[in-house]
């Protein structure tokens, strides 16, 4: 019961809190467009044009569906509103594991690991400069913290294979791939700069080992999950001793 009224709060704090920067993302050209006008280059009005497109903004959009699936979910519970708690419960474990457990560790890790070689490179370097601290460690950091309170918190009847999440998760990749190749075919552009100084065998490789980097997160996140279930199943078992 503690546990879940400790989620409740948490995720709905997050929430809120992802809404506001969220609306900051979305004023992020307007704000330079209005405001300072001499430096709203080439850059920045593709950045501007295109900002529904990015990864990132996708694996956003998909915390903030679960974290209201959550607030639901254990609203729900502790209503004790049996119609919607089963359900819920098996999407919201579908969508954690299957999107955004491995989603959101891609974006992490790939987005701060090429940030340090050079910034340059996964933001227009028009962008980097103007583009705020907050917004950019919400939008790249801060995300791990949901994925910490669901592992933490994880209820022990919540179970997901590999084989049921495996097709949904290598699906959301390939649309993504699909609509990234679109805008490049119909406009020239590589969202991501670093797209620019690689051929297209390098292009096609990176795009593979993107693929295996989320199952291989993807594998991490169910095997945190067998080992809470077994942890709460010892528990139980010495409860009943």
């Amino acid at each position: 019961m503690i546990n879940r009224y400790l989620a409740l709060i948490s995720y709905s704090s997050i929430l809120l809190y992802y809404f506001l920067r969220l609306r900051d993302f979305m004023k992020f050209g307007e704000v330079l467009t209005l405001s300072q006008k001499s430096i709203y280059s080439a850059e920045i009005s593709i950045m501007d044009k295109y900002r529904n497109y990015y990864f990132t903004l996708w694996n956003f959009i998909l915390q903030i569906i679960f974290l209201l699936l959550s607030i639901i979910n254990e609203s729900s519970e502790l209503a004790s509103i049996k119609t919607f708690q089963v359900p819920l419960n098996r999407i919201r474990s579908l969508l954690f594991y299957g999107l955004v457990f491995p989603g959101t560790l891609v974006v992490t890790s790939t987005f701060w690991t090429i940030w340090n070689i050079d910034e340059g490179l996964i933001l227009p370097r028009d962008v980097v400069q103007y583009f705020p601290p907050v917004l950019n460690h919400t939008l790249h950091t801060l995300i791990i913290i949901p994925l910490v309170i669901q592992t933490l918190l994880e209820k022990k009847n919540e179970m997901v294979l590999f084989r049921k999440v495996a097709p949904l998760l290598v699906t959301y990749i390939l649309a993504y791939a699909f609509v990234y190749i679109f805008i490049y075919s119909q406009q020239g552009v590589w969202l991501y700069p670093f797209f620019n100084v690689l051929n297209w065998p390098q292009r096609i490789g990176y795009g593979i080992f993107n693929v295996i980097l989320a199952l291989t997160y993807q594998k991490i996140g169910l095997s945190l999950q067998k080992v809470r279930k077994t942890n709460n199943q010892e528990q139980e078992f010495r409860k009943v001793e």
